[in-house]
């Protein structure tokens, strides 16, 4: 079964508060706000690895990168709204034989 995500804004001038459905994303790891708080960054789990979102206020979700055994990406944007510096954690399996010790 599948879970749905909700993402609840709550406005801090009056306390009032609103949610929007993330449809298809069950694991989420964590999120950004945009330069110009219209979007969210939200790192995704994949069955293959991870997922960076865009994600508008609405709740509809674009894939801006994926990345294969990563476990976790964070996205931050710059403060003038040109660069996005991408950070993701892998996971790194390695196998070490030892013969005749």
């Amino acid at each position: 079964m599948e879970h749905e995500i909700r993402i609840r804004f709550i406005s801090s001038k009056n306390g009032q508060a609103y949610e929007v459905n993330l449809h298809g994303w069950a694991k989420l790891n964590g999120m950004n706000w945009s330069a110009d708080s219209k979007r969210l960054f939200i790192s995704s789990r994949t069955p293959s690895g991870a997922a960076l979102l865009q994600v508008d206020l609405q709740g509809h979700a674009h894939v801006l990168w994926r990345q294969k055994a990563a476990y976790q990406i964070w996205a931050v944007p710059s403060p003038d709204r040109r660069l996005l510096a991408i950070l993701n954690a892998t996971e790194r399996r390695d196998v070490w034989m030892a013969e005749n010790f």
